[in-house]
């Protein structure tokens, strides 16, 4: 089979399109042919190497050099060996840890789920990480709550402004203006513009802030906190030493 293989770290140029062997699904996996997937902020940072700060961590990227491997955490595609949940056709899609950047990829049983009949390969394969990480990160929000959502117009904060609206909540969103309405029509009231206006000093309070841009520090958004609000960073701007892991 096709891969795009990362022997080292660096820009997209140091990937290689290499030929693999093709993979036999173990105990609990099938096979999978990949019919679409999509690149993150995930992979870009195993790509890069980078917060450094993450390859002297247990489970980080490898200290001179990351294991040699195939990137790849969304995965939409079709089965092809018969499992005790899946078979031969299925159209399933799956959050990975990594692989996906191939045309095949064995995947345990437990991480697949079937695609929506809606939806094509492609519209799936964007979904996995953005929308399990907005829906882990607004985990206690209650119906009638006041939310914002920072960075609302990007793969996390579109679901995440859907699932909270889903969830009950009132949502004000936080995105750049040309985007404003793309925000509104997801279900948020009121959408401040990053560039001409500081949310964090907007007189408004909410119970639960979902920071996905960054861009303000936790101590300036302690002011738009209610007295027993939750603040969720998911992220942050990218650095080459830290940043996001300090954010």
């Amino acid at each position: 089979m096709k891969a795009l293989v990362q022997r080292m770290y660096g820009s997209p140029e140091a990937l290689t399109w290499e030929d693999l062997p093709d993979p036999v699904p173990g105990e609990g996996e099938v096979l999978v042919r990949v019919h679409a997937t999509s690149v993150n902020p995930y992979d870009w940072h195993f790509l890069r190497g980078e917060p450094r700060v993450a390859r002297v961590m247990t489970g980080g990227f490898g200290l001179r050099r990351p294991p040699v491997g195939v990137l790849g955490c969304d995965l939409a595609g079709r089965v092809e060996t018969a499992g005790t949940e899946f078979s031969p056709g299925d159209d399933v899609y799956a959050l990975l840890p990594r692989g996906a950047h191939a045309e095949y990829v064995c995947v345990p049983e437990s991480l697949l789920a079937p695609m929506p009949a809606n939806l094509s390969h492609e519209q799936a394969a964007t979904m996995p990480m953005a929308a399990v990480t907005a829906l882990v990160a607004l985990r206690g929000v209650a119906p009638g709550q006041r939310v914002l959502v920072n960075g609302a117009s990007g793969g996390v904060g579109t679901f995440a402004v859907q699932l909270a609206k889903a969830l009950g909540a009132d949502v004000d969103a936080v995105c750049g203006a040309a985007n404003a309405e793309l925000v509104r029509s997801l279900g948020a009231t009121h959408v401040f513009d990053y560039r001409t206006q500081d949310f964090t000093r907007g007189g408004r309070r909410y119970a639960f802030v979902l920071d996905v841009a960054g861009g303000r520090t936790l101590f300036a958004c302690r002011r738009i906190l209610e007295r027993d609000g939750t603040f969720v960073a998911v992220g942050g701007p990218a650095g080459r030493w830290l940043q996001p892991a300090g954010h």
